[in-house]
């Protein structure tokens, strides 16, 4: 058997974390990117047919786009 200790001191900093590590990601599930994030031809889609409000609601909850369409 284990006997495992976490010992966790606020006061005590060993370097910053990247925000990104707390980001998201969008799979292929139902509409999410289909008729969601990815539609081209929509009136609201840029020239690579991402919507665009979609891309500002997104970038409100604080997820990076970066690969996806910038």
């Amino acid at each position: 058997m284990f006997d495992e200790r976490l010992a966790v001191d606020p006061d005590r900093t060993i370097g910053t974390i990247d925000r990104r590590l707390f980001g998201s990601f969008v799979e292929h599930l139902n509409r999410c990117v289909y008729d969601g994030i990815y539609q081209p031809g929509h009136p609201r889609a840029d020239e690579q047919g991402f919507r665009t409000d979609v891309m500002d609601l997104v970038r409100e909850l604080g997820f990076s786009l970066r690969g996806l369409c910038e």
